[in-house]
């Protein structure tokens, strides 16, 4: 059985993403030239795409050239690199070795021949790093590592293969890093960053806690907020109608601090010892009620601090009412909130990484150290794969716990597609890919892919028809809920998982038509 991440490798590996021609302005490409039209113009089959381009050379009808992309607005702009023919990705990638003035054994030419296969965005100034990197480097998954590093348009140098390599070939495993840093936490004197960093671990953990334990957060939440002068839970509180609209921030200061004065502010976590009614009323709130008043709460009205706010107390309270479904969905927004990369900490809702940090100094010990390195290799990881590939298209990587959706390994999720004026990912123009090693159906990858209206979901597994008889009766419901949802057509289907392995496996040899289509 393989691991997730040789899965993830297989399953990426020759994936066709869409039926759209994309290309890049600097990108390599082999085209067939079919027709001529007056102007220097001509007809170009591009992986089964017929498009017309403004040519730069005399060449013949019928045959296949490399070329580069030299614009795409207003028209189409191809600049022959040999006026040589090729008869396939080999041909390709001997010409351009030759072009760059570089020696490159047979089995770099090689390499090199199946990311032209793939019709990677490749530009001629990267031929020479490309080359230099399958010189150094002899990984498992090494053409998957340099076709990544291609995709995600990083710079071609050996620290960041090696990132990616780490990624790809080596995971490490979030949960039990997780596991790990709140064990070490146990033994730890409770502190204002231990504490806040086990409350953060335990909602990526989904490690129910209770309602006396989420009480005591608030009070926590609140002293410290009113230490620092910062309004950020009093005026979500207020925005939520937890508290009266009318009350001002001096009131709200004021009767936090009588409390706390009162020697009510004994906060233990593990063995809470504060017995006496919080302010406000605090103490009898009603914690599924105080869960739909933060969900009708619009984020466009908040602020950037409110809106961490926001998600971290609906992650909270999700953990304390046990539903499954608003849990996952909750632990996945907090899970970007709470592990996004800060340039100076949040002064009310800190990052894990920048709590990390803290605790680290606190304790100086090298056992907790490693943990915080292996932390910080995933999230780097993970903050390298999110890359803007072009001023439209976007790409990114999740690793989630695997207690997030109770799987075998940690949840991996792939985000590509549109990206808009905000900088999000479109909804409407997007391909998700989900990882899943689950406790009975073991390895499952489910492909979502949206265009417009019109939304695909493949389902790759080694039995695609035993999973698709077990899943047919749950179909209609999930096509009518998408449906309803504005979606006028939905495709599911079932494949192989192992499908595309064999097809990455066809000869560099073949003609250039069986190459796959261009990126979205």
């Amino acid at each position: 059985m393989k691991s997730v991440s040789q899965t993830i490798s297989s399953i990426k590996q020759n994936q066709r993403i869409s039926n759209i021609l994309t290309l890049r302005e600097g990108q390599l490409i082999t085209g067939k030239i079919t027709k001529f039209f007056p102007g220097n113009k001509a007809a170009v089959s591009l992986s089964g795409h017929q498009v017309i381009a403004q040519m730069d050379a005399s060449l013949e009808a019928n045959k296949h050239y490399l070329m580069q992309v030299k614009g795409t607005k207003p028209a189409i702009q191809l600049k022959v690199v040999n006026q040589q023919e090729v008869h396939s990705y080999k041909d390709a990638a001997k010409q351009l070795v030759q072009a760059n003035h570089q020696k490159a054994p047979r089995s770099v030419q090689l390499q090199l021949a199946q990311l032209l296969k793939q019709q990677l965005p490749i530009k001629p100034n990267q031929i020479s790093d490309l080359i230099h990197l399958m010189k150094q480097n002899q990984v498992p998954n090494q053409n998957n590592v340099l076709s990544s590093m291609i995709k995600q348009n990083l710079p071609l140098n050996q620290e960041v293969f090696q990132g990616v390599h780490q990624r790809i070939n080596q995971p490490i495993s979030i949960s039990q890093t997780f596991n790990t840093i709140q064990n070490q936490l146990t033994n730890l004197p409770i502190t204002e960053e231990t504490f806040q960093l086990s409350q953060r671990l335990s909602i990526l953990q989904s490690k129910p806690i209770s309602s006396q334990q989420f009480q005591e957060s608030i009070a926590y939440q609140a002293l410290k907020e009113i230490r620092n002068g910062s309004q950020t839970l009093f005026q979500l509180f207020k925005q939520a109608g937890v508290i009266s609209n009318q009350l001002t921030f001096d009131q709200w200061s004021s009767q936090w601090k009588n409390w706390s004065q009162q020697g009510r502010a004994t906060l233990n976590f593990q063995n809470p010892t504060n017995q006496t009614p919080m302010p406000f009323n605090l103490s009898n709130i009603d914690i599924a009620q105080l869960s739909k008043q933060l969900t009708n709460i619009s984020q466009s009205e908040l602020s950037i601090q409110e809106n961490k706010a926001l998600v971290f107390w609906r992650a909270l309270s999700a953990m304390v009412l046990g539903d499954k479904h608003e849990q996952i969905g909750q632990q996945i927004k907090a899970f970007f909130q709470l592990t996004q990369s800060e340039r100076m900490p949040h002064q009310d809702y800190p990052s894990i990484q920048s709590l990390l940090k803290t605790v680290q100094s606190q304790v100086g010990q090298s056992t907790f150290t490693d943990s915080t390195q292996q932390f910080n290799q995933v999230m780097n990881a993970m903050h390298l794969s999110n890359q803007d590939l072009t001023r439209e298209f976007m790409s990114f990587t999740a690793q989630l716990p695997k207690e997030t959706l109770g799987l075998n390994q940690d949840l991996f999720m792939d985000f590509e597609g549109q990206k808009q004026e905000n900088g999000k990912l479109s909804p409407s123009h997007c391909r998700v890919i989900f990882y899943l090693d689950l406790p009975k159906l073991n390895q499952t990858v489910m492909d979502l892919r949206v265009q417009q209206d019109h939304l695909d979901l493949m389902i790759f597994h080694e039995q695609p028809k035993l999973l698709n008889n077990i899943t047919q009766p749950l179909v209609p419901e999930v096509v009518k809920r998408l449906e309803n949802q504005g979606f006028k057509t939905v495709n599911v289907s079932f494949k192989d998982l192992f499908e595309q392995e064999i097809k990455s496996h066809k000869s560099i040899d073949l003609p250039i038509e069986s190459g796959v289509d261009y990126r979205v």
